[in-house]
């Protein structure tokens, strides 16, 4: 009876804590909601702004059960490296596994990409990368879709032109922005946001810490999507020779110039010395 009683009281005790642990999570939803809006009030913001503030809040929370998108790093952060290692890899379970170029690699090289990764919420219509801009780093798609848009290189595709080009749309498991990085050259397109996106994101400078370590992440790269590699790579190539025929026409035209100034110097010269005999 005294056993029973002992078990009551702890069982009850769980249930109050976790009653106690909920109620503080929701208040700490109310009191941010409450902040957008007195925020948004407080600087007139249009009512488009506000529902997009809030629209994001909500995702984030559903998501995250908290308001910070970045929880899971913030937490990992203070716990020593063999269990934070341990913590992330298994947060990170699902996208390791639906990406395909993991597989290819070490555990070393996925322990230094996990410990790098940020999290990073994209929401519908953002531009995640444009096209022609420098690229910042490598995204991997958590959740959510995206957009792949391509444009005519000459010019931006007319309306009905663009309405009938088939979407190219990248979902959970998918990847983009290596191609610039490793061939160090602008965007080759431009990611939209379809959907509210959870994206894990690795810098630049990052990476190239990571492929410091871990030299056979560029091979796994540049093998999955060999093909694309190689047409950015003419083209780049393409790029460079052109950018050199026409410094060399421009140095060709400075010296033409320089040659007919000086002819037409020595011609003044010739000139003045007839006119003085």
């Amino acid at each position: 009876m005294l056993v029973g009683g002992v078990l009551y009281i702890i069982a009850l005790g769980n249930v109050a804590a976790l009653v106690t642990a909920v109620v503080g999570r929701d208040e700490l939803q109310r009191r941010k909601f409450e902040q957008v809006s007195d925020l948004s009030e407080h600087l007139k913001l249009p009512s488009a702004l506000h529902l997009k503030m809030q629209s994001y809040f909500e995702y984030v929370w559903l998501r995250h059960r908290d308001i910070d998108e970045k929880r899971v790093e913030h937490f990992c952060a203070t716990l020593p490296i063999s269990l934070r290692n341990e913590v992330l890899l298994h947060a990170h379970r699902e996208m390791l596994r639906n990406v395909p170029i993991f597989r290819g690699l070490n555990a070393k090289c996925i322990l230094e990409i996990v410990n790098r990764m940020t999290s990073i919420v994209a929401l519908p219509g953002d531009l995640i990368v444009t096209k022609g801009h420098s690229n910042s780093g490598l995204y991997f798609i958590s959740r959510g879709e995206v957009e792949f848009i391509v444009h005519d290189d000459e010019e931006e595709e007319d309306k009905a032109r663009e309405a009938a080009r088939p979407k190219i749309l990248l979902t959970e498991g998918n990847y983009f922005g290596e191609v610039s990085l490793l061939l160090n050259t602008p965007a080759t397109a431009t990611i939209e946001a379809v959907s509210f996106c959870d994206l894990l994101y690795i810098s630049g400078h990052d990476f190239h810490l990571v492929k410091e370590a871990s030299p056979d992440i560029e091979q796994t790269l540049r093998d999955a999507r060999k093909e694309l590699f190689d047409k950015v790579g003419d083209k780049v190539g393409d790029q460079e020779i052109k950018k050199e025929k026409e410094k060399k026409a421009s140095s060709s035209s400075e010296e033409e110039e320089k040659s007919a100034a000086s002819s037409l110097s020595s011609s003044i010269l010739s000139a003045k010395k007839s006119l003085r005999f």
